[in-house]
């Protein structure tokens, strides 16, 4: 499929004069902001996890995940593979201040809600590539799999100063894989209950100055009761080529397609539908380069053009066949550049990004072509003050065709002692998400005067590092603990007085966020988080939606010998409100959720097993949609 030309509402010599203003900013030609591989780094550390390693995700430059003045959860392909995730939504499902809710089983829609904020407020990027539908401005997890995933980086807090709009309440982030040998390839197979089978493989490598990764998967799940299917399919791609030491360009290219039937016309007892389905697509395209000029001067730039589709159709709707597509494009151009002196980096830069959304139905077409475009420029300053202080300030301003322009600060502070062992930081810090092209525009009920979701937050954090203190050497790890607040205006909900949507909503979020990680052994590594979030609607008094008040986590891992390993992880999560089948407000229960997975190592096999929700607990995630029973799978994995 080929690359979305300049938008229609750039002549051609406009879009000619655009191409070629990007290419004088730029010392050579266009990387990827925000994307480890293009500059040439390793997607991992060589330190054990959950040792210390880089981030990249809170400035767009690597730095220290020990001493940032951020908090910060990072999740590597070692514990991917441990847990047998395969699932970036599971994985998210154990992060401190993070509730996933996914209504049913595999493949159906799949939301993240990041320290209380909607979910239509967590900003999704792959390599920094922005995955958030402009029709409704979030992102659904359903078909993301981690088969292309190196590490998940998930930052919490206001983002908006350097990554725009919707990091509200923060930003996920999927680092892409990729190999440092010559060549290795996997393949494997897993089935299960309920007619449940996977079959993945992937290959990737490095030849002279290029290195590569490729995978596929594909999947196949049926429940009960009838008309409770899943069939999904994922395809990623990445080449990178380095003519030159301080050069690499390349192209990555991410695709999914996923089928699901839908057995209710709601929840659960509701009237069954045994013909309606859904069927939505994802093709996401980065062009990426990173070129270091001089040792202080680095230059990034980057196109991408991210595309969706969702089909819906129920041909035995009882008011006759009710069919509907949705189709949408996110086309967006970044540059930075980054110079650093001494204890000071700064960094420039600017983005331009299109929106458009088709949406028809049987009854009209809604929407034709119908978009926006936003600009804009920012400026990020980094600067070490003597050993002990580090200082990160941020200014973005955004300018959007419908509502103007949005400024949004950012100003963090990290205090280290003790060999940067003990860190405390805080920050402060204003975002914003920008209305959805259907929100905007689809006619009925969208509002062009629409302004933005506008949030101010504040955080404050402790975190210590163990490395054998007091002469111990199996305390090793880390813990840490953090406050967050967060007030939110101007939230965009229907108004049922005059029937269009209006900026009428205001409300709060505020919590604590308990992490720790404990590596006794080299065998052993333990993951433990809590979260206590309290939200509050201001005009009605109650709590958000979907948000749990007590969540937490535990994960182990344990490999006793070269040959074996396994990994059992326990989640909870408390009671919370929700809407219930007749519309009426009810407390969804609380449940805990534990699954175990143990994998053997010989020559090039590796056979599996893990069970899902091993105590075969009866819970809803969304209220009305039951979450799949106790599962069994088997697998084999060949390594080449």
């Amino acid at each position: 499929m080929r690359l979305l030309p300049f938008p229609r509402t750039c002549s051609g010599a406009s879009a000619l004069l655009i191409a070629s203003l990007l290419v004088l900013m730029a010392p050579a030609s266009p990387a990827a902001p925000g994307d480890p591989a293009s500059r040439g780094e390793s997607a991992t550390e060589d330190d054990a996890e959950p040792s210390v390693q880089e981030v990249i995700t809170v400035t767009a430059t690597p730095e220290s995940e020990a001493v940032v003045p951020a908090t910060v959860t990072v999740i590597g392909r070692e514990e991917i593979d441990r847990r047998q995730a395969t699932s970036v939504a599971t994985l998210l499902g154990a992060v401190p201040g993070l509730a996933v809710a996914t209504t049913g089983g595999p493949g159906d829609p799949t939301s993240v809600f990041t320290r209380g904020t909607n979910s239509t407020q967590t900003l999704v990027l792959l390599d920094g590539v922005k995955l958030n539908n402009p029709n409704f401005s979030g992102y659904d997890f359903a078909n993301l799999t981690t088969d292309a995933v190196e590490r998940i980086e998930v930052v919490r807090g206001p983002f908006s100063a350097l990554w725009g709009a919707d990091a509200v309440g923060g930003v996920v982030n999927l680092i892409s894989r990729r190999e440092k040998v010559p060549f290795t390839g996997t393949a494997g197979f897993e089935g299960g209950q309920d007619g449940y089978w996977r079959a993945n493989a992937l290959a990737g490598g490095t030849a002279g100055i290029v290195d590569y990764f490729s995978s596929y998967a594909e999947s196949r799940w049926e429940g009960e009761p009838t008309n409770d299917y899943y069939n999904g399919r994922n395809a990623d791609l990445r080449a990178l080529v380095a003519p030159i030491s301080d050069l690499r360009a390349g192209i990555t290219g991410h695709w999914s397609e996923g089928e699901s039937g839908i057995p209710y016309s709601g929840g659960v007892g509701t009237p069954p539908s045994p013909n309606r389905r859904q069927k939505s697509t994802e093709l996401a395209i980065s062009l990426p380069v990173h070129h270091r000029v001089l040792d202080e001067w680095e230059y990034d730039f980057s196109i991408s053009e991210v595309r969706t589709s969702l089909s819906f159709r129920d041909p035995a709707d009882p008011y006759g066949f009710f069919w509907s597509d949705v189709d949408t494009r996110l086309t967006s151009a970044a540059t930075m550049q980054t110079l650093t002196l001494g204890p000071s980096k700064t960094s420039l830069g600017g983005s331009w990004e299109r929106r458009e959304v088709d949406q028809k139905d049987v009854f009209s077409e809604s929407l034709k072509d119908v978009g926006d475009d936003t600009w804009g420029v920012f400026l990020q300053e980094q600067l070490q003050v003597g050993r002990h202080f580090l200082m990160h300030a941020g200014l973005r301003q955004d300018q959007h065709e419908a509502f103007g322009s949005q400024l949004s600060p950012r100003a963090a502070v990290a205090f280290l002692w003790n060999a940067d062992r003990d860190k405390v930081h805080a920050s402060y810090g204003r975002s914003f998400r920008a209305p959805s092209v259907g929100e905007l525009y689809y006619p009925g009920w969208g509002n062009a005067n629409l302004r933005p979701e506008r949030a101010t937050s504040y955080e404050l954090g402790y975190r210590h590092a163990f490395a054998g203190d007091s002469g111990s050497s199996w305390l090793k790890g880390n813990a840490s603990l953090t406050y967050y607040y967060t007030r939110i205006e101007d939230l965009i909900q229907y108004d049922f007085t005059i029937f269009v949507m209006e900026n009428i909503g205001k409300a709060t979020t505020r919590g604590w966020e308990l992490a720790a990680t404990w590596e006794p052994l080299s065998s052993l590594q333990t993951r433990i988080s809590y979260t206590y979030g309290s939200t509050k609607d201001l005009d009605s008094g109650q709590s958000l939606l979907r948000r749990p008040e007590h969540s937490a986590a535990v994960s182990v891992g344990y490999a006793p010998w070269p040959w074996l390993d396994g990994n059992v992880t326990a989640t909870y999560v408390g009671k919370r409100d929700d809407i219930a089948i007749d519309y009426s407000r009810q407390e969804n229960d609380a449940y805990a959720r534990v699954d175990v997975a143990l994998s053997g190592h010989a020559w090039f096999a590796s056979p599996f097993v893990r069970v899902q929700n091993a105590l075969d607990e009866k819970y809803e995630e969304a209220l009305g949609y039951p979450a799949p029973a106790r599962t069994f799978i088997a697998g084999i994995r060949l390594t080449y």
